[in-house]
Parts: C-alpha cells; sequence; structure tokens
C-alpha cells in the first residue's frame, strides 16, 4: 500500500476542492491517504510548496502545476526521484488564450446594427503572416500545429528541444509567441534589446512566466509604435498595477491564460493517472512514459531547464 500526503493547495482553487481530491483519490486501488508528511512515498505540492519541506521518504512527487519555480537543479540532484509537472493540465487552454489574441486582434468581428451598403472590413490575413515561436514544449508544440495551416510562415526557437534556430532578424516576423519555460536563459529575455529589434507593427503574446518579461521596455516599445500590438497575461511582480496602464495597444489580463471551467476536475485526474501508472507500472516503464513531465529528466544542463 502507497502512502500520499498533500502539501498544500493553491489560493485559487474552490473550498471544496480538497474534499472532491480526497474523494477521487480514494478511488485509486492500491493508495491511501496520510494525515502527516511522515513516512509516506507519494507527495502533491503546489506552486506555493517548497521543496525543502519535502520528506525524505517519498519517492514520488506529482507536481500538478505548468510553473516549478521553486525546485532547483542541486535538490533535484540530490534526491534524484520523479518530479513530475502538471503541463498537461493547462496545455489547450493557453494555447487556446494565444489563438484567441490572434484572431482578435488580426479579425475582430466587424457586428453592424444597420446595414453598411461599403461592405469594409480592412484587415490582414493569417496567411500571410510568419510567426515565431519561443518554446517547443507541451504548448509550443499544440500551437504549431494549429498555426501551420493558418499562417505563411512557423518559425521555433527552442535550444533544449530541437536544433536551435538562430534569430538574426526579429523584423521577419508579424507575430511572435512566447511559449518557453522560466530558467536562467529566458529570465528578463523580453527587454529592450529585444523589443527593438521588432518589426514596428508586430503583434507580440506572453503567457508564459512573468520573470521573462521587462513590462517597462515592452510599455516604452508600445508607445513608440502605434501599430504594435501587445497581449501579455503575467507579469514579473504579481498582482500588477494594470490601471498604471494607459497604452490603447497592450491588452492585458491577471494570469488567466490556463484557467477553464473543468481546470479542477482535470487537475484531479491528471493526479490520479501518474498515480495508477506508478502503482501499476514498472519503474523503467513510469519513467520512460513520464520523460517529458520529469523535471528530474533535465538536470544535464548547468541549469533547470
Amino acid at each position: 500500500m502507497y502512502k500520499y500526503f498533500r502539501m498544500n493547495y493553491s489560493s485559487y482553487f474552490s473550498k471544496n476542492f480538497d474534499k472532491l481530491e480526497q474523494k477521487e483519490l480514494s478511488l485509486v486501488k492500491g493508495l491511501q491517504r496520510s494525515s502527516t508528511a511522515n513516512d509516506v512515498d507519494i507527495i502533491i505540492t503546489s506552486s506555493d510548496t517548497m521543496p525543502a519541506t519535502i520528506p525524505r521518504s517519498a519517492k514520488l512527487i506529482i507536481h500538478p502545476n505548468s510553473g516549478y519555480d521553486k525546485f532547483d537543479l542541486n535538490w533535484l540532484k540530490d534526491r534524484d526521484i520523479p518530479v513530475i509537472v502538471g503541463s498537461p493540465i493547462r496545455q489547450v487552454a493557453v494555447s487556446e488564450y494565444y489563438l484567441s489574441c490572434i484572431f482578435h486582434h488580426f479579425s475582430p468581428l466587424p457586428v453592424k446594427k444597420e446595414w453598411d451598403e461599403r461592405r469594409e472590413w480592412k484587415r490582414k490575413l493569417l496567411k500571410d503572416q510568419k510567426v515565431l515561436i519561443y518554446g517547443y514544449g507541451h504548448i509550443g508544440q499544440y500551437l504549431e500545429k494549429a498555426l501551420i495551416n493558418l499562417t505563411k510562415e512557423i518559425t521555433i526557437s527552442d535550444p533544449f528541444k530541437k536544433p536551435k534556430n538562430e534569430i538574426q532578424d526579429l523584423e521577419n516576423f508579424d507575430i511572435i509567441i512566447s511559449a518557453f519555460g522560466l530558467n536562467e536563459s529566458t529570465r528578463d529575455f523580453f527587454s529592450s534589446d529585444f523589443f527593438s529589434n521588432c518589426k514596428s507593427d508586430v503583434l507580440f503574446l506572453h503567457a508564459s512566466r512573468g520573470c521573462q518579461i521587462n513590462i517597462d521596455s515592452l510599455k516604452s516599445y508600445l508607445a513608440k509604435n502605434n501599430n504594435a500590438t501587445a497581449y501579455v497575461d503575467v507579469f514579473p511582480e504579481e498582482p500588477y498595477d494594470l490601471a498604471s496602464i494607459d497604452l490603447p495597444n497592450l491588452h492585458c489580463s491577471c494570469h488567466i491564460a490556463g484557467v477553464y471551467e473543468k481546470i479542477e476536475e482535470n487537475l484531479i485526474e491528471f493526479e490520479k493517472e501518474v498515480l495508477v501508472d506508478y502503482i501499476s507500472k514498472t519503474l523503467e516503464d513510469f519513467k520512460l512514459k513520464y520523460k517529458e513531465q520529469n523535471l528530474n529528466e533535465r538536470k544535464d544542463h548547468s541549469f533547470l531547464i
């Protein structure tokens, strides 16, 4: 019998989430919930969990979140146990956020209350747009498939997932999407140097990690380039003072790109699937299935990717 313990809950969960989670996980054969973290086999974490508080008895960590900023390379090397992150839980939601931004920008529906004899619709077609996607994880791969038949050209830049594309000239791209994780190579990536090389009417989309962007640099760029547009969902410091933004070409939301109606149910289903696989599969087969989501498979670099 495996024992698990849930370390803590994110503040945005509903009041009954803990009860729903306990009820569903009680259906997993060979699994027992513990009231303390002492001597448990499996730990379930949240984005607020401090790795140092995870007991050494744990042989598996389920982190049903996309962000894993609190885990570090030294801790992972020391523990050397599977740490499974929940990237698939929000993959489609964040991808659809990006797609919504693109369609909202290029093709906002011209709703009329009276017939317009001119029948005008001044818009650019997606088929003429060149797209640059930073990151080729769950979201980057989904977006590539969704946009490949809609746009003119898609370029991927991710040195950790596929051969690195050296981006020589950002002015070649009409749409730039941030879809990579936070690490030492992506922190403060979108700064004044980056934006100064973008074309004057670029569409910039950012819903990955807040610490990757310098908001002041983006605001300065947009103020000077009225035809450029940005949609931003995450910020270096949250909550961010959205009232301080007075730019018609900067559209902000409140870290909600990954939110949707059934997220709590899907989160629990993800936990259940990982637990069932861990209990029923050999450790070798379990690691093989979750290789892309296992943080301990990302230790072959000088920093955690």
